[in-house]
């Protein structure tokens, strides 16, 4: 008798869920990545907390370069812009 296959949906997945956590959509797809049934628990773990840590790395950057756009916007001598 044929071993029977257990369809799996192409979003449980583990390439696709890697997929969506590191490249699409990152912290979006966490409930994808605690559904799937291809990652042992420890590994749920430690690829949340990865993903978290990536995504708050990423916030942290954006305010930075946004602080430092502003103080250059700052700096600009808007008066002598319009003359020229």
């Amino acid at each position: 008798m044929a071993k029977k296959e257990k369809i799996v949906a192409p979003h449980e997945r583990a390439w696709v869920v890697l997929l969506m956590l590191f490249v699409l959509m990152g912290p979006l797809a966490l409930p994808m990545l605690w559904k799937s049934p291809y990652f042992a628990r420890a590994t749920k773990v430690v690829l949340t907390v990865l993903v978290s840590l990536i995504a708050i790395a990423a916030v942290v950057v954006l305010w930075l370069v946004t602080a430092w756009f502003v103080e250059q916007m700052r700096s600009v001598r808007w008066d002598q812009l319009r003359s020229a």
